[in-house]
């Protein structure tokens, strides 16, 4: 409960936010008062919008309460990767506040940003303004097939994987090779890169040889390949657990190698050759996120939910 009355005049707007602020949604708090509070709703409803829900419990002739509790926005519902896979423009201002919607896209906002109401509600406001836009002209990935997505994610992100990943860790190494002196956190990106290439090769190759000739072959998929070494129950969810498990170690050195670079800024004094490899290391982390958001909230929940139906009738 928070009885306004005993706070000091000139703190009481203060006090009362403070209060809404460090509810979690869903949360609640009674608000007593020796006067009606209606100035405290339209400060509410002024300053945080229409996130919370007012119930009046007293109303006077010597004592007005009400009870707050911070609402549950649709966007604060749904998880990140379904919100990112519906309008993935909204993905701007999760990697702005260094979230990983790939790899963490099962967590809701609330969980991913820990409760922290302010953080959240600047990035609601971000996603209203998004949905007051028109739609981008794009690729509507949540309609495709099975097979369409999988043969897109393949010859466009896994051939980008295998032509960028040995070319950028070649010139990183010789970029910090020439900087080593001036600049020898170049040299630890290099290394860094270049063990992400190869878990990130790891990754695709298991891809093309178990889980998408298994996808072509699920009914319903009319590009049949020859089947995978896929054959009982747990295999698919178990291969699907290894490649999350890959994506993750991708995602997590990719943030290295940003701080690193800080965020791909290139020292003032440097050659020309390590303005080109931050460039390509920038370019490499932005169609990263994109092909592991792809895998990680939308192909692999239709395979799983499409492996659990023909599971069932078989």
């Amino acid at each position: 409960m928070l009885d306004i009355s005993a706070v000091a005049p000139s703190f009481k707007n203060d006090a009362f936010i403070e209060k809404f602020d460090a509810l979690k949604p869903g949360q609640g708090f009674v608000l007593a008062n020796d006067e009606s509070s209606e100035a405290y709703y339209g400060l509410l409803s002024a300053s945080r919008g229409l996130d919370f829900e007012w119930e009046p419990l007293e109303q006077g002739p010597t004592q007005w309460t009400a009870r707050i509790v911070k609402r549950l926005l649709k966007d604060d519902e749904e998880t990140i990767g379904a919100i990112v896979a519906r309008d993935y423009r909204k993905s701007r201002e999760l990697f702005a506040h260094d979230i990983d919607f790939c790899c963490g896209g099962d967590r809701t906002l609330s969980e991913a940003l820990d409760g922290d109401t302010a953080a959240i509600n600047e990035i609601l406001k971000q996603w209203e303004a998004i949905d007051q836009c028109p739609a981008e002209k794009g690729i509507d990935y949540q309609s495709w097939s099975l097979s369409l997505l999988t043969n897109y994610i393949g010859q466009i992100h896994h051939t980008f994987v295998r032509t960028q990943s040995s070319f950028i860790a070649d010139m990183a190494f010789k970029v910090g090779a020439s900087n080593s002196d001036r600049y020898p956190q170049i040299n630890q990106v290099a290394q860094i890169f270049a063990l992400t290439g190869k878990i990130f090769e790891a990754q695709i190759s298991r891809e093309e040889q178990l889980l998408f000739p298994y996808i072509h072959q699920l009914p319903g998929d009319t590009l049949l390949q020859r089947p995978g070494d896929i054959n009982d129950n747990s295999s698919v969810t178990q291969l699907i657990s290894v490649l999350k498990v890959q994506s993750i170690d991708i995602i997590s050195h990719l943030r290295q190698i940003r701080a690193l670079t800080d965020n791909y800024t290139a020292p003032a004094y440097a050659l020309g050759t390590c303005k080109i490899l931050y460039r390509l290391l920038a370019d490499y982390e932005a169609d990263a996120l994109l092909h592991l958001h792809l895998k990680n909230n939308i192909l692999f929940p239709k395979v799983l939910q499409s492996h659990q139906t023909t599971v069932k009738t078989t």
